[in-house]
């Protein structure tokens, strides 16, 4: 009863990772869904490895640089900020 339309990509990584491995070293990959009830299946059908180029390295911290950036900002420019007048003293928020 496994449709196609079911399946999904899932990235299970919010950073890059690099690592050097020699070519005859193993590695064990650990796979252990979280939040799951008793009745929920896991079925994966491949796991790919990408070789990370410095490139693709380069972008993935300016991806993570500009993220941080945005959250930065939103504590500054939100409109909190601006429901204050520049004269508001703390006698005048305390009443």
């Amino acid at each position: 009863d496994l449709k196609y339309e079911v399946f999904r990509y899932k990235d299970p990584f919010d950073a890059i990772v690099p690592m050097r491995l020699s070519s005859n070293q193993l590695i064990t990959i650990a796979i252990q869904p979280l939040n799951m009830t008793s009745n929920n299946q896991v079925i994966i059908d491949r796991i790919e490895i990408i070789p990370i180029t410095q490139s693709v390295l380069d972008e993935t911290e300016n991806q993570n640089l500009e993220s941080e950036r945005e959250v930065v900002n939103a504590l500054f420019t939100n409109e909190a900020k601006d429901a204050l007048n520049i004269g508001t003293t703390d006698y005048d928020i305390d009443q």
